[in-house]
């Protein structure tokens, strides 16, 4: 059973581009990638002052493993939020551009 589902995963069809995708695909990337990059966002929006204001009043060679963590969980915040909002992005374009030629 398993060997059937990796070659079905390897058999499947690879899209070179967004604009390949068939629309119903696009608007499930759509409506999967819109709602992290707003809360993801959102979490940033609200942490970055307090985290802003922590930071600012310890040396950075006196950082402890929690300060290097929570920086590390915010870049990978900032990340996560600019990748699917490239995606969410993307999508609205080549959908904008199929639906209202």
């Amino acid at each position: 059973m398993l060997r059937r589902l990796i070659e079905k995963w390897r058999g499947r069809k690879v899209y070179k581009s967004y604009g390949e995708k068939p629309t119903w695909l696009l608007i499930l990337l759509l409506t999967a990638s819109a709602p992290c990059a707003l809360f993801y966002g959102d979490v940033l929006k609200q942490a970055w002052p307090a985290y802003n204001s922590a930071v600012d009043t310890v040396r950075f060679v006196d950082w402890g493993v929690s300060a290097w963590l929570l920086t590390t969980l915010l870049v990978w915040l900032a990340v996560a939020t600019f990748h699917f909002g490239q995606v969410t992005l993307r999508c609205t374009t080549v959908l904008r551009e199929r639906l209202y030629p």
